[in-house]
């Protein structure tokens, strides 16, 4: 069905129809925009800093929904090791006790 027939089916006029979507269209496309900066300017900043934003699966979870059972945090790499400091997702404040990781291998 073509889209003049399904609007002339629906009762509706075209024109408010067409502006709905199309501002629904431009708030979704800004709300992108924001969100990609927002994330480049977050990495350019850990990196400056030689850190990286990571996510760490929480022990002996169980199988299933994957909301809550990931542990936001940032790493910053040493010599032979990964420090892990747990930290609040959006202001990034330390929320936890941090955790070194003793790198076994590099590929």
């Amino acid at each position: 069905m073509s889209t003049s027939a399904w609007l002339a089916l629906s009762g509706r006029e075209p024109g408010p129809v067409i502006f709905s979507g199309l501002s629904n269209v431009v708030v979704y496309w800004l709300i992108t925009v924001v969100y990609l900066r927002a994330t480049r300017k977050e990495r350019k900043e850990l990196a400056g800093k030689g850190q990286l934003r990571a996510f760490l699966r929480y022990p002996d979870s169980l199988p299933g929904s994957l909301s809550g059972i990931w542990n936001p945090g940032i790493v910053t790499p040493t010599e032979g090791a990964l420090r892990f400091q747990p930290a609040a997702y959006e202001t990034r404040e330390s929320s936890g006790r941090s955790t070194n990781f003793t790198v076994a291998d590099v590929s």
